[in-house]
């Protein structure tokens, strides 16, 4: 599995340092590559992140429901936090061409698809660690009932012929694991949207926003937050807890975003459309068109 961990890895670090050094540089992705469709594209980013996400829902539903208050706060707040995750990835994508990295440049392009595969699977470290949150309580009923057989199929640990069990986890072990995957898992995810909005307006217009104090302020309260979304499990590791405090630095990220949108269009101004209703991957031809040519001869 490592080695072909580091197989991909090195596949993609490959591309970002030939897009980043070669490509422009000598012209090949105009020569070689074949011009995308950058709305088609939007939408299918958009239907990826939907299948995510809604496999996230699935897995919280599968698992067998307990009678405890705790159970079902973490429930709805798990719920309700995929909603705002689903909410907050809309409101930082472009809905554009124009607007949108691939259009912007090359390495806008590459840079959007190497945070968007890490983005990727942030997302399904998210939903991987709200089941692992709801079977921590099957897990503890299994163990007030002394259902030995339950508790088994629950943590579903195998082992070799022969093997020791080193496989089991006590309560709270468990719940520091999934806590920490928890805090890690959505501090990339609020990281990654936060890169792929600075491969949307590029470089040079994020420089000069940060320049301004509304730009500072913005930053810091990115900052703020995400380095409180990491740092969760060292409070507390109880499902419920970390679950709501997750909510509530979603929701915290969300008015983030709010503001910034806000004092970004106050400088930069709305984003104008300007395709004229072409195509999003079609630009100007180089020859004049036929009807343009006769109407020149018409006139000579």
């Amino acid at each position: 599995i490592i080695l072909c961990l580091c197989g991909w890895l090195s596949t993609v670090v490959f591309y970002l340092f030939r897009s980043y050094f070669f490509e422009k540089k000598f012209g090949w992705h105009k020569k070689y590559n074949v011009p995308m469709n950058i709305e088609f594209l939007i939408h299918r980013y958009g239907e990826l992140v939907m299948l995510l996400l809604g496999e996230s829902v699935l897995s919280i539903l599968i698992v067998s429901s307990i009678n405890t208050v705790e159970y079902h706060v973490t429930f709805f707040a798990a719920i309700v936090s995929i909603v705002l995750l689903q909410y907050s990835h809309y409101k930082y994508q472009p809905h554009s061409p124009r607007e949108h990295a691939c259009r912007r440049s090359l390495r806008g392009s590459v840079t959007h698809y190497a945070i968007m595969i890490v983005y990727c699977h942030a997302l399904v470290a998210v939903g991987t660690a709200y089941k692992m949150f709801l079977s921590t309580y099957e897990v503890e009923a299994s163990l007030k009932n002394k259902d030995l057989r339950h508790l088994v199929t629950t943590l579903m640990s195998r082992n070799l012929a022969g093997a020791a069990d080193k496989t089991k986890f006590t309560t709270f072990e468990h719940k520091a694991a999934t806590a920490n995957l928890f805090c890690i898992s959505m501090a990339i995810v609020w990281l990654c949207l936060e890169f792929m909005w600075i491969s949307h307006v590029g470089r040079a217009k994020y420089w000069k926003f940060i320049k301004t104090k509304q730009g500072i302020f913005c930053d810091v309260l990115r900052t703020i937050g995400v380095f409180l979304m990491g740092t969760i499990s060292y409070y507390t590791v109880e499902p419920e807890w970390v679950t709501l405090i997750g909510l509530l630095g979603i929701c915290f990220e969300i008015v983030t975003t709010v503001i910034t949108r806000y004092f970004w269009d106050k400088q930069f101004g709305d984003f104008e459309d300007d395709d004229d209703g072409h195509w999003p991957n079609v630009t100007e031809p180089d020859s004049v068109p036929n009807e343009h040519v006769d109407e020149h001869d018409d006139q000579a």
